[in-house]
């Protein structure tokens, strides 16, 4: 573990996630001249901050940490992000980079499955999931988020509420910030009676919360989502999970990817969030299937443990362009408006997703 800066002196490659302090750019700077390779990582796209996320306080327009995350991002020998959209944002600042996605760490975290290694190779044991014993006969739509994603939850109320009037069976799990449930159910009207609370835990404890039938996740289009990797895709899937999602960015390249693991809503999919969930709520068997097969996928595809190797490797392709002077800034500016922006999109506009159609004609029919 990292205690000081002699500490890091010992490294031949130093990662730094989302850094943009004044005395930590020195310390990388003098790393570099030192002879270290420094890479800097993102897996949001600061620049276009929901206004409604609490972040924006700090990554609002003209801020000193934006600022800040340039000169970091321009500095580095490279960058690696989760996505291409991220990458292609982050361009205009640092050509030298690397795209790879999340996975999920089921050696790390208690995600339900116990590791063990055949040599090299991992083998994962699946455990049986605990459930709630209120839940017992019931279906559970599952909602898990920060505040980030404040926009999105709002926008999606009105439907689950819609979803629990209708298959009284049903219930609403909601983890995360209570005060954001609060919020956000001025506008959605659930009623309490058909709303699982799981308070918010610790990082290393997070997935132990993650539990239900059907995860939902709902993406409002905009830049900063776009942006987005499938991580939450990832995990609901990773602990038994069916989901129904939004067809829009991450989530739409995932289903792309992976035909008939996703319900997707809008851009020719579902019409709506109600036929989209009951469409698996009506159909057990399908239901059934999709928890099985979506958990097999993400242990074969999606692990940390099977997927190790991308970071050395990008780091080696990182650091031999930076060697070559291929690196930093590009030679050419790239202006904003090669880039969607975060703004509101009218029926006629073009879809934020990059599709090139009319937004009514896209992804508009995944919002209402």
């Amino acid at each position: 573990s990292v205690q000081n800066f002699n500490d890091l002196m010992a490294a031949d490659v130093i990662y730094a996630p989302r850094q943009n302090g004044a005395e930590m750019y020195d310390h990388l700077r003098r790393l570099q001249w030192e002879g270290k390779h420094v890479i800097y990582e993102l897996d949001d796209d600061l620049h276009n901050v929901l206004p409604s996320s609490p972040a924006i306080a700090v990554y609002h327009k003209n801020s000193e940490a934006l600022r800040s995350v340039e000169k970091f991002v321009s500095s580095m020998h490279g960058i690696t992000v989760t996505t291409p959209e991220l990458a292609r944002m982050y361009s205009q600042f640092n050509t030298n980079f690397a795209v790879i996605e999340n996975f999920i760490d089921f050696s790390l975290r208690d995600w339900g499955v116990d590791v063990s290694w055949n040599g090299i190779h991992p083998v994962f044991s699946p455990k049986p999931l605990t459930r709630p014993s209120e839940w017992e006969g019931k279906i559970v739509l599952t909602w898990a988020g920060g505040a980030t994603h404040k926009t999105d939850l709002e926008d999606a109320f009105p439907y689950i509420r819609t979803i629990l009037e209708k298959y009284p069976s049903t219930m609403f799990a909601y983890y995360g910030l209570w005060e954001l449930f609060e919020e956000a159910n001025i506008k959605g009207q659930i009623p309490l009676d058909r709303v699982f609370k799981i308070d918010p835990r610790h990082f290393l404890e997070y997935p132990e919360g993650l539990r239900g039938d059907i995860g939902l996740a709902p993406i409002t289009p905009c830049q900063f989502n776009l942006c987005k990797s499938a991580l939450k895709v990832e995990e609901y899937m990773a602990v038994g999970m069916a989901v129904v999602a939004s067809n829009f960015g991450p989530y739409a390249r995932f289903g792309k990817r992976h035909p008939n693991t996703l319900n997707l809503v809008g851009n020719g999919q579902f019409n709506s969030w109600v036929e989209a969930v009951g469409d698996l709520v009506e159909n057990p068997d399908k239901l059934k299937l999709r928890q099985i097969q979506g958990r097999q996928l993400i242990l074969d595809n999606y692990s940390l443990e099977h997927n190790y190797h991308l970071w050395p490797m990008a780091w080696e392709a990182i650091i031999k362009r930076a060697h070559a002077g291929q690196a930093g800034p590009p030679t050419q500016p790239l202006y904003g408006g090669k880039y969607v922006t975060f703004g509101s999109v009218e029926r006629n506009d073009k879809c934020p997703c990059g599709s090139g159609l009319k937004y009514k004609s896209c992804c508009r029919g995944a919002f209402g």
